[in-house]
């Protein structure tokens, strides 16, 4: 097993007797689909971390906050302790069909951020906006333990990552 450290991200090359060289980030999330996982040779290996080194991380998260506050008043911390004060808004704009929702106003790293739910029962969405992707090649980074930390250190609410 070898350890590199390209960039500041430390990635994992390991020969498998059986399956050629898999190639893993630090955090241990795979970084190509299964039928791409493993190469032939450390070379392969090497040659695509050296490719996936420039490429676009396109950061979600899917946290569940369960509040007795109005989703108001929800958006309202959260705008305040985690997004600077910017505003959300478009309630009116019926954003997810029949669920009460807020977004994020203005433009915070590229992202789509929103609230939506009722009685006590929200979630907080954040995903790459449309019309801030590049359309170069890149690949999803899931945050919703870094999101529900956040969210947890600012308010006493019960907070969790939804299953599937």
């Amino acid at each position: 097993m070898a350890h590199i450290n390209l960039e500041g991200v430390l990635y994992v090359v390991e020969h498998l007797p059986d399956h050629g060289f898999a190639v893993e980030r630090s955090a241990g999330i795979s970084l190509f689909g299964a039928s791409s996982d493993f190469y032939s040779s450390a070379e392969e290996a090497l040659e695509k971390i050296d490719e996936l080194i420039g490429m676009i991380i396109y950061p979600h998260a899917k946290v569940r906050i369960h509040s007795e506050e109005s989703l108001e008043k929800v958006a309202s911390i959260l705008s305040e302790k985690l997004f600077g004060g910017l505003p959300f808004g478009g309630k009116d704009l019926r954003i997810f069909d029949e669920v009460p929702a807020l977004r994020l106003e203005g433009n915070f790293l590229g992202l789509f951020v929103a609230v939506l739910g009722y009685r006590g029962e929200y979630e907080l969405i954040v995903e790459p906006r449309p019309d801030a992707m590049t359309g170069e090649t890149g690949f999803p980074m899931d945050i919703g333990n870094y999101i529900a930390q956040m969210v947890r250190s600012i308010a006493d609410w019960r907070v969790e990552i939804p299953k599937g």
